[in-house]
């Protein structure tokens, strides 16, 4: 063997060893920032733990789940076709805050399904709930008939529409507390699709009790529901559970992955992502369950040295929407529990109060927030009604 050709293997034998031991390095490191990133989590709670993604099982007879999707099968939706024309013409219709009666075809679905309407009254006096998804196995909970629920959620609100149009206050406010539970059963499911799904739920109705409020004298029992429901659904809030749920289950994959994954660059790319995506969502969280207002949502830049775009920023816009959106659930929630707050005092004793502490606490355990200020929704006494202000939302009550 010459000497040119031992140098060669000397040389390329060093540079093998180098990356072996620059790869071991890189591993252990990227390990390491992954420990340390459960660690950071864990003490608090068990967040991470797989067993967090799953409800309490709850009896048949008992579950409010379970009686909507039972009311969600008996919709006939004949007089229109599908499931999608029904949305489509729900979405379509004026706001809430106009008048005028639904179509005909939209209220004949109204007329046709009486079966499914009373079924899910009967749903919204059971106390638990479980939409029994398997959020272990995927995230969104698929297995879940999201758009059933989410048709009956058009029904309920096709038929508070038709008693406010018809002057049937209370038939109104009942079947807006059927929607109001509809979108409390979802509170405790884990995961952030689930909790979209409450959001619009809730946000679907919200607007109807507003026009309740400013149109019509609800009877006290009904007012009494309406405020049963809406502190049913106040906590936990939506973007809280959703990411604790998307942590916890891509956490997982990230660990059955490691287990998988050869040994070497690719395992430390891996395990930095991993550590990465841990990180980024903790500082969400801590933002989210922080002080409000929270600070402004801007993605941080990748560090140089990655190339590949990792799970976190890939997750990052989705996220940031989740955010946004349960704080404007958060505070169309806290207006709507105010104003009927306020009805149930004046019910009482004849006046809208003078300043909002007055309705604690007997009218509300506690004053909700404006997400946009971290203070209460702004109050003022208007005439023999009153306006509250949040964030860009502003609606009064006349008398």
């Amino acid at each position: 063997m010459t000497t040119r050709l031992r140098r060669l293997l000397v040389g390329v034998s060093a540079a093998v060893l180098l990356l072996v031991v620059m790869a071991g390095a890189l591993d252990l490191w990227a390990m390491r920032r992954v420990e340390a990133a459960v660690a950071r989590l864990e003490p608090s709670e068990a967040w991470l733990h797989e067993g967090t993604l799953t409800v309490p099982a709850v009896p048949e007879g008992e579950n409010r789940a379970r009686a909507f999707r039972a009311a969600a099968a008996l919709i006939d939706l004949a007089p229109l076709g599908d499931q999608r024309t029904l949305g489509s013409l729900v979405r379509g219709m004026p706001s809430e805050r106009e008048t005028g009666p639904i179509a005909a075809d939209l209220r004949a679905v109204v007329d046709a399904s009486r079966g499914a309407l009373r079924v899910a009254d009967e749903a919204r006096t059971r106390s638990r709930s479980n939409w029994e998804g398997d959020y272990l196995a995927d995230a969104s909970g698929s297995r879940v008939p999201w758009n059933g629920a989410r048709t009956l959620s058009n029904l309920l609100y096709l038929a508070a529409r038709r008693g406010l149009d018809d002057g049937r206050a209370d038939d109104a406010a009942l079947a807006m507390a059927a929607g109001l539970a509809l979108s409390a059963s979802v509170r405790h499911e884990p995961s952030l699709v689930a909790q979209l799904v409450r959001c619009a739920f809730g946000m679907q109705h919200f607007g109807l009790v507003q026009r309740l409020l400013s149109q019509t004298e609800p009877s006290k029992a009904s007012l009494d529901e309406l405020a049963r429901l809406l502190a049913e659904d106040r906590e936990p809030r939506p973007s809280e559970i959703g990411l604790r749920a998307e942590m916890t289950h891509y956490h997982a994959v990230f660990v059955r992955r490691d287990v998988a994954a050869p040994w070497g660059f690719a395992r430390a790319w891996q395990r930095l992502d991993h550590a990465r995506y841990l990180e980024t969502l903790g500082e969400l969280l801590d933002i989210q369950m922080g002080p409000r207002p929270r600070p402004a949502l801007e993605p941080p830049a990748p560090p140089r040295w990655l190339v590949l775009t990792g799970t976190a920023q890939l997750a990052l816009p989705a996220l940031y929407r989740t955010m946004e959106t349960s704080d404007l659930f958060t505070t169309q929630h806290g207006l709507v529990e105010l104003g009927v707050a306020l009805r149930r005092y004046r019910l009482d004793h004849g006046r809208y109060p003078d300043e909002l502490p007055a309705l604690m606490p007997d009218f509300i355990v506690a004053l909700p927030i404006d997400a946009s200020t971290g203070r209460p929704p702004v109050y003022t006494r208007e005439g023999t009604g009153f306006r509250l202000r949040a964030d860009a939302l502003d609606w009064g009550v006349p008398r």
